[in-house]
């Protein structure tokens, strides 16, 4: 019988680095990785990031995390435009064992087994934030993406069912999902779509008669920012 591929995956840390001791094959993270405290102060978000975000990641029982930056992540935008600077302060010091997306990558499992991920940082436009940008800059992006992948982790929550819903707090009931993303995703037909940014979206794999996808938010804070959610589990 062929193995199930092990995954797990979260988002919307803000800073929160939890504790993961169980085995599995590949970890997804889907943005908004560095605390508050500190997101629009580059100098102090890399020196967290190399002495907090690196080690934990080193740490992890797991050879491979893929991960997207978050509007929050200001740093991911200087990561994201010096490539230099990226290898300098993420790729040689996890030895390569996080790498960020902002395209299609394949990951082969111990049985020579082949899986597309991609992964998208950029987020619809409502404010002053990392990786935010007009509908137009999104669709361009989204249209070169291969179909049928079997993981699309963006940072952006579709609008499509209940995805990209506020259900807490001031805001909720709102709408605040992306469209054009919701768009791509039913175009394009990947297996599962992860996404944060709406903490307190469903957190339960989701299905909606508009496409086979399945859909889940992951992000582990809550609207308050408290950590209430576990990671998600799911095989593919």
């Amino acid at each position: 019988m062929e193995s199930k591929l092990k995954c797990k995956a979260i988002s919307d840390l803000h800073g929160v680095l939890p504790q993961i001791t169980d085995r599995f094959d590949v970890l997804f993270i889907c943005g908004d990785i560095v605390p508050l405290n500190v997101q629009r102060n580059i100098p102090k978000s890399e020196k967290w990031l190399k002495n907090f975000f690196v080690p934990w990641v080193n740490k992890l029982p797991r050879d491979k995390v893929y991960a997207v930056w978050g509007n929050h992540d200001f740093i991911g935008e200087s990561l994201y435009y010096n490539q230099p600077y990226y290898h300098s302060v993420i790729r040689v010091p996890t030895n390569s064992k996080i790498e960020f997306l902002n395209d299609a990558v394949d990951f082969y499992n111990k049985d020579g087994k082949s899986y597309m991920f991609l992964g998208s940082p950029w987020c619809h436009q409502f404010g002053n934030w990392a990786f935010m940008s007009v509908d137009s800059f999104i669709e361009e992006k989204y249209k070169t993406l291969p179909k049928c992948c079997d993981v699309c982790m963006t940072h952006d929550a579709p609008d499509i069912g209940e995805m990209g819903v506020i259900t807490q707090g001031y805001y909720s009931g709102e709408r605040a999902g992306n469209k054009v993303l919701a768009n791509a995703i039913i175009e394009q037909k990947p297996k599962i779509a992860i996404s944060g940014h709406i903490h307190s979206s469903n957190h339960s794999i989701q299905e909606y008669p508009e496409t086979s996808t399945k859909f889940a938010t992951v992000s582990i804070l809550d609207e308050n920012y408290d950590e209430v959610y576990p990671p998600l589990d799911f095989e593919i």
